[in-house]
């Protein structure tokens, strides 16, 4: 049997000890309950999901780039050389990637108990950085992330409309880096001809950019052509390794239209259904809670006004100098007055308190930002119009 890792036993330690209802201990025993079983696996091509089923795994609906913790291992379907591009991705984790050949072999794949246990030992501090913004102190329970020492030196391959550029580069390069002909590199490095670089270079730039996503320029390009280029600067090979070391960047894959629709109603529903329980339970703090986890203060608890209270007073005084028997009849109608107007007066506050967080707001007084929820809404607007 696995040893379990010690993070696992000082995680689920640390929860336990938490007050009940402590919304820090229930998030992170639903971090351990979600890397506690059978391995989950995801399938996929750089294109697209793939349907296979595993012997004792759990299979995730997985496309590339992977992102997120919902999987343990990524098997990555694809025959022939790893682009530069993907092969980042699969270095920086925290998932386990594995490249195979063909569909079969996603079927005879199996991960060790040992294996798996290290893989969640790192998804688990993966997500516990992630609570930490939102509950300070899950910090304590973090330790740092083993550092991997890269294994071999950058690939790096120089593109140019000018051969003699290429051939100058290539000598000043080959001492720090392994310089590559082919599309199989970590970074591209874009030299400039004789006139610059021009409109005429963009296409082989761009492709260069989609394949490998690291790209050095050693000149200004034109505008608008490949924003993610990285300029040299004054240490080429400096720059150079600096950029192997980061994550290539990708494109995370488009939402389709109707999901932003479905998740800004279902954000809708939950918010009327969470207010209506709290006002039937007269639980303004718990309203408070809500609205400051959005930025958003409500109006002031309520109070009879002073005019109800100056009338109510005259009222009593002016009977108990007429009619000193019919004060407590007086004190008994002038109680019902005031807690009727109590009520008025919670009925409004509760009125304002929706009406404040329907604004979906993120400062006091709508000074601010917009919300998730309109922030959805102007995502799918801008889904419709460019769909």
């Amino acid at each position: 049997m696995a040893k379990v890792p010690e993070i696992f036993r000082a995680t689920a330690a640390w929860a336990e000890g938490r007050p009940f209802g402590d919304a820090a201990g229930m998030a992170v025993f639903a971090v351990l309950g979600e890397l506690t079983g059978p391995p989950r696996i995801g399938v996929c091509t750089v294109d697209a999901p793939v349907n296979v089923t595993i012997a004792g795994a759990v299979m995730v609906h997985t496309a590339w780039p992977a992102v997120g913790s919902g999987t343990d291992v990524v098997l990555l379907i694809h025959p022939g050389t790893v682009p530069g591009r993907v092969r980042s991705r699969m270095q920086v984790g925290p998932q386990k990637f594995v490249c195979i050949k063909d569909k079969e072999q996603a079927e005879n794949y199996s991960v060790a108990i040992s294996e798996l246990a290290a893989i969640r030992e790192r998804l688990l501090i993966c997500e516990l950085r992630a609570l930490a913004p939102r509950f300070p102190e899950v910090n304590d329970l973090i330790p740092e992330l083993p550092v991997e020492q890269q294994q071999q030196q950058p690939r790096v391959v120089i593109i140019s409309p000018d051969p003699e550029q290429v051939a100058t580069l290539r000598v000043e390069l080959e001492p720090h880096f392994t310089v590559v002909n082919s599309a199989d590199a970590d970074v591209v490095v874009a030299a400039p001809g004789k006139c610059g670089f021009t409109l005429a270079d963009a296409p082989t730039i761009q492709d260069a950019w989609q394949r490998v996503g690291r790209l050095v320029t050693l000149s200004p390009l034109p505008e608008g052509m490949c924003p993610g280029a990285v300029p040299a600067g004054r240490n080429l090979v400096a720059t150079i390794n600096r950029l192997a070391s980061a994550p290539a960047k990708f494109s995370i894959p488009a939402v389709p239209g109707a999901r932003w629709r479905q998740v800004m109603e279902r954000m809708d529903i939950r918010r009327r259904e969470e207010i209506q329980q709290l006002r039937r339970a007269g639980d303004r703090a718990g309203m408070r809670v809500v609205a400051r986890e959005q930025g958003i203060d409500l109006p002031s608890d309520p109070t009879c006004p002073v005019r109800d209270l100056i009338i109510v007073a005259g009222i009593i005084l002016g009977i108990c100098f007429f009619r000193l028997e019919m004060l407590p009849v007086a004190v008994g109608v002038a109680g019902m007055r005031m807690m009727q107007q109590y009520r008025r007066a919670v009925n409004l506050w509760w009125e304002d308190a929706q009406a404040v967080m329907h604004l979906d707001i993120t400062t006091p007084g709508g000074r601010g930002g917009y919300g998730p929820r309109e922030w959805l809404r102007t995502m799918f607007h801008q889904h419709e119009r460019t769909g």
